[in-house]
């Protein structure tokens, strides 16, 4: 890395330091009685704060997008933090001055290190493959680019021309936030910004568990905030086992045909590295793909079966992932007040609390959609169940009523101008009657967080009075009413709706969900069982007078939490533009937060049965467990190892590198456009193609939008409506390259608001440009810069800068 590159660092570190000071303090008046007060929080807390209001004022207010605009966020941050500090500490409610005992603080530079060593370990893994070339990449740099010259409310769309952006992209504006206030260029604030989401989402792991598992001592728990944090951010699935099996000819054929694993390759295993397969052989992707469907005659449908770990080294800065780090602090607002409000009734910080939850409901919203259903579930229950002085249900669901209602009512404020915005991608809500999990498949996917859940109910269960009846109702009907439900389903409405749909025989469709889960009940009733017996403990724990450990509630929360998004995909799914029986994001985005909350229980559970007094089975199910999440460990030490060897030199954070150095006749055009254009100037080039980062390159790479970028995602974003705009925006491409007479090309670039035109490889090719059109073009419109394949023309009356 050079020395403009370590300087980018250097001002991005400074401002998120910066940042997390007032944040600091604020966390201490937010979350007293949590072991660590706060403290690991708080740098999620800033960006948060200072992202979030810089996108109200820039909203509500249309204050422009500079990098004036976080910094004014900020000092309200500072004036309001301050102002809350005094109150309560005249009041007395700040930690350690109230009638509870403080919880013991943590010492200043091991809260810093164990951010900073995260970040700049992450650093080096995206300097080894800085590029953004593949995947989603080209589509997460786009929304930063977009973002970045989108001064004036609504942020403008650069695959879609004169549309404000249609997607939950709060994550990327949080991370284009601190790129404003530090000075950062997207090509540069990319991969730092991706090691610092690492390091929150590592802070925010190790805080939570610390706070679990430590809350009984009021002391924190490092050894419990470590094992989280691994299993959260670090620790893989079993598919790493299969692959570096089969690397070594140990392909287990027969027992991946008996479980349904999806064939692998088999390597020469005197010839692989220890690590295993080799890095460009994607071998690592497998593990994401654990998991399939099948459509109507048996063909494949796509699984998607991501993990944090995967995610990162993917290198895609996806809303999953920059949305991951917030949901800890959810958590940890749940666990405060689950800890305890009593004696702070009237105090500012239980207002200050109830902002944030709003906040963060607000902030889930249009950061990752997805995670409304979490956040919401979560912080209810622990609104509803941690309320002071209130002992009974009658009471409980009156505090429901009131709190909960009101808490979504603000955050849909705060999120007005973005629903009015935004497009539905979603087509309803579907049942999902012909692909159950498979069991093997599953249990490779969620055999170590599975066996931790388990464990948790087990840890849970025996420090409660044995109420074998209550258990066996709950652990017994919650399968018997799903099964229910799909005999229900398959003769009931459900089928005739799928039947109507598929445009298949009624019988045809009953056959086949007969065929589908006379195997495929396993997984279904395997969940409903846990969800029963999770949901059995939950209630004891609520209605203990002594529930074993003050984390318990929150922790059968968590674990009810993940075991219903892993079993919700498999009777429901939302429907979207790949199918009817598609279910691929629904289970994506489910078990992607079910994966979070489980790996916070189970290695909590872990870390408290090692340091309790165990007989021999527990202390042998402990053992089997912490056995079964070490090898989870495979993934990482191998992926990394293979990602260092097959590294390009010299290591670079420069996403933009591979591109001068592979094609510099297009950096070179990206980088005239970048300083002689204006940022919201308008550039036609070849509609663009999913997943292929050789088109829209241009908007792609410099945030000027285009008429029409990757087609496939701008329908997945904007639903049925995208159709319609597709046609004429499609139309009026090829009639400025090719089909409109020469003398009307500049009234019809002005009509679309276009004032620049690209010819290159792929233009040429999409829409045939002879070399007679191409002088045509060159004679009505202006050359403003050429280098070989590449012509960039002009409107006569098109603006430069510089």
């Amino acid at each position: 890395m050079n020395t403009l590159e370590w300087g980018a660092v250097f001002r991005w570190c400074v401002v998120v330091q910066a940042w997390a000071i007032p944040c600091q303090i604020l966390c201490s008046v937010l979350f007293p009685n949590l072991p660590h007060r706060g403290v690991l929080f708080a740098k999620s807390l800033a960006v948060l704060l200072v992202g979030f209001g810089s996108w109200m004022l820039y909203a509500w207010l249309h204050l422009p997008f500079d990098s004036w605009l976080p910094w004014l966020t900020w000092i309200l941050l500072c004036a309001g933090t301050w102002t809350l500090w005094r109150r309560e500490r005249r009041r007395g409610y700040i930690a350690g001055q109230s009638n509870q005992p403080a919880a013991e603080g943590l010492a200043w530079p091991l809260v810093e290190l164990v951010f900073w060593g995260p970040f700049l370990f992450w650093l080096w893994v995206a300097s080894l493959q800085p590029g953004v070339f593949h995947t989603e990449q080209p589509m997460d740099f786009m929304f930063i680019n977009s973002l970045w010259n989108s001064r004036q409310y609504p942020p403008q769309d650069a695959w879609l021309a004169g549309q404000p952006v249609s997607y939950y992209y709060l994550g990327y504006w949080l991370l284009t936030t601190v790129a404003k206030a530090a000075a950062v260029q997207p090509a540069l604030a990319y991969h730092i910004g991706q090691a610092t989401w690492f390091a929150l989402l590592i802070a925010g792991a190790l805080g939570m568990g610390g706070s679990l598992a430590g809350l009984s001592r009021r002391r924190f728990d490092w050894v419990a905030a470590g094992v989280t944090a691994t299993a959260v951010a670090v620790m893989g699935n079993l598919q790493a086992v299969r692959d570096q099996l089969a690397a070594r000819s140990i392909g287990l054929e027969r027992l991946s045909h008996q479980l349904d694993w999806r064939p692998l390759g088999v390597g020469n295993g005197a010839e692989v590295p220890w690590y295993g397969p080799e890095w460009g052989s994607w071998w690592w992707w497998d593990s994401a793909r654990v998991m399939a469907d099948r459509g109507l005659d048996g063909g494949h449908l796509e699984v998607i079966t991501e993990f944090p770990f995967f995610s990162f080294l993917l290198g895609d800065n996806h809303p999953h992932v920059l949305s991951a780090p917030f949901l800890f602090l959810s958590m940890g607002l749940a666990l405060q007040w689950l800890a305890g409000e009593r004696g702070q009734a009237h105090s500012h910080s239980v207002f200050s609390r109830f902002g944030l939850a709003a906040t963060l409901v607000a902030a889930a919203f249009f950061m990752n959609t997805w995670d409304v259903l979490s956040v919401c579930g979560l912080l209810a229950a622990a609104a509803v169940l941690g309320a002071p002085d209130i002992d009974t249900w009658r009471r409980r669901i009156g505090v429901f009523g009131l709190a909960v209602p009101t808490m979504l009512a603000v955050a849909a404020v705060m999120v007005v101008p973005y629903l009015l915005t935004s497009r539905n991608q979603v087509e309803g809500v579907a049942f999902n009657l012909l692909n159950p999990s498979r069991p093997g498949q599953f249990l490779l996917m969620w055999g170590p967080l599975l066996s931790g859940a388990v464990l948790s109910l087990w840890m849970l269960h025996r420090t409660r009075p044995r109420d074998w009846t209550g258990a066996l109702v709950w652990i017994g009907g919650a399968p018997l009413l799903g099964l229910a439900w799909m005999l229900a389903a398959t003769f009931g409405p459900p089928a005739y709706r799928l039947s109507a749909v598929l445009g298949i025989d009624l019988r045809i469709v009953q056959s086949l969900i007969a065929e589908r889960w006379a195997f495929g009940w396993i997984v279904p009733v395997l969940l409903l069982a846990l969800l029963g017996w999770s949901c059995n403990s939950l209630r004891q724990v609520v209605n203990a007078p002594n529930p074993g450990y003050p984390g318990a509630v929150l922790h059968a929360v968590l674990l009810t939490g993940g075991l219903l998004l892993l079993a919700v995909p498999e009777f429901l799914f939302l429907r979207d533009v790949f199918g009817p029986l598609a279910r691929m994001n629904t289970v994506f985005k489910f078990h992607y937060q079910a994966w979070i909350l489980l790996a916070v229980t189970g290695s909590t559970t872990i870390v408290i049965l090692v340091r309790g007094s165990q007989r021999f089975a527990g202390a042998l199910a402990v053992g089997i467990v912490s056995a079964v999440f070490a090898v989870g460990l495979l993934y990482p030490v191998s992926a990394l190892a293979g990602k260092a060897a097959d590294a390009s030199r010299p290591p670079s954070l420069n996403a933009l590198r591979d591109l001068q150095r592979y094609d510099p006749a297009r950096a070179a055009a990206v980088d005239w456009i970048r300083h002689h254009t204006d940022p919201e100037a308008v550039i036609a080039e070849a509609p663009g193609i999913s997943y292929r980062p050789e088109t829209s390159w241009i908007s792609g790479l410099t945030g000027r939008p285009t008429l029409m970028g990757w087609q496939g995602h701008e329908a997945q974003w904007r639903g049925r409506a995208f159709t319609t705009q597709a046609a004429a925006r499609v139309d009026a491409l090829e009639g400025m390259y090719v089909r409109r007479p020469v003398d009307e090309i500049v009234a019809l670039m002005r009509l679309w608001g276009v004032e620049f035109l690209l010819l290159g490889p792929i233009e040429e090719s999409r829409f045939a440009v002879s070399t007679q059109r191409r002088q045509e073009l060159q004679s009505v419109l202006v050359t403003v810069w050429s280098m070989e394949p590449y012509l960039l023309l002009a409107r006569p009356d098109a603006v430069l800068r510089g």
